[in-house]
């Protein structure tokens, strides 16, 4: 596993010291990982914007959005609060 792989950043007097062709893998690395990154990014945009409504998915997992107040409390058979 290469030092960027394992999430090593390399100072500039490191990167100084590299070859042409160590520098060109890095940069090719990087972009892999960009390419990758962007991608989840997408897929999570996406997946944010679904809830029961706009998908098949049921009710249950819907997330309580901030906006949405929670249900009012109210009284058990017995006349306690719940």
């Amino acid at each position: 596993m290469s030092q960027l792989e394992s999430g090593v950043q390399l100072k500039p007097e490191e990167l100084n010291q590299l070859s042409k062709s160590e520098l060109v893998q890095i940069i090719l690395t990087q972009q892999k990982l960009i390419e990758k990154l962007r991608i989840e990014i997408e897929k999570l945009k996406l997946s944010r914007d679904l809830d029961s409504t706009t998908s098949s998915k049921p009710p249950s997992t819907d997330l309580l959005k901030k906006s949405e107040k929670p249900k009012a409390k109210h009284d058990d058979p017995q006349g306690n609060r719940i």
